[in-house]
């Protein structure tokens, strides 16, 4: 066998690895700062608050705002995406249901009660990885808000969706992500690997919004492809000497 074949196997083998499967939820496809969520990405999303209406609320928008801190305004004033950092639409539950009847609120602002409400994002296939930003929670030791994942099982008679994993607000601070806390504050959350799920409830404690939903999960054929590719490149190199 040629030299040069085994590094040509393996480079096939690597590039035939097929990308893992993942999904982003950024809130960018609705045009208007005001309108009402209830998909976004083929994921349907529920709201369960005290008008039940999820909305985009456009945190670049520079025009009066009865939340404020919702917006980056000169720069958020704490958390670890920085005070530059661009989110445009983010997802918050509205206070009320005035001027939301045409499918749009006339002025978006989040419910600051405790608790305030949650989101369900119900997703069509399985992911295992999760991370997402938080918009202007002040106070996760005081407001209690969660995130919680779920699997529904498949098959017949599966039964309804079971807990895979669950973390409170308080507790991201400790990832050591630099996840500071505060009125307009603005972070980026990273939970890694948190298992199977299919649907994820994320309670707000009180005041806030979140972002950039983004579930991923390695294609099964992904850590053997490359294996193979390794493997190949491991003989060719042990021929070699």
């Amino acid at each position: 066998m040629p030299r040069t074949l085994p590094a040509l196997l393996a480079t096939l083998a690597l590039a035939s690895a097929p990308a893992a499967s993942a999904l982003t939820i950024d809130f960018e496809e609705f045009p208007n700062h005001g309108d009402v969520v209830t998909a976004s990405q083929g994921v349907a999303i529920i709201a369960d608050s005290a008008v039940d209406i999820a909305v985009v609320f456009d945190t670049e928008n520079e025009s009066d705002t009865f939340d404020p801190d919702l917006e980056r305004g000169t720069g958020w004033a704490f958390g670890n995406l920085g005070p530059d950092a661009v989110l445009d639409n983010i997802l918050i539950l509205q206070e009320n249901d005035a001027g939301c009847g045409d499918g749009t609120c006339d002025s978006p602002d989040d419910d600051g009660s405790r608790p305030a409400g949650s989101f369900s994002f119900l997703f069509e296939e399985r992911f295992q990885y999760f991370q997402f930003d938080l918009v202007d929670v002040d106070d996760a030791s005081e407001e209690f808000g969660t995130i919680t994942f779920l699997v529904s099982p498949q098959g017949e008679g599966g039964g309804g969706p079971v807990e895979v994993a669950g973390f409170s607000f308080d507790q991201f601070p400790g990832l050591g992500q630099g996840v500071v806390y505060g009125n307009n504050s603005a972070n980026h959350i990273d939970l890694g690997f948190v298992g199977l799920f299919d649907t994820v409830v994320i309670e707000m404690g009180g005041s806030g919004g979140v972002d950039n939903l983004a579930a991923t999960v390695p294609e099964p054929d992904s850590a053997a492809l490359m294996v193979l590719g390794l493997l190949i490149l491991g003989i060719s190199s042990r021929r070699r000497h």
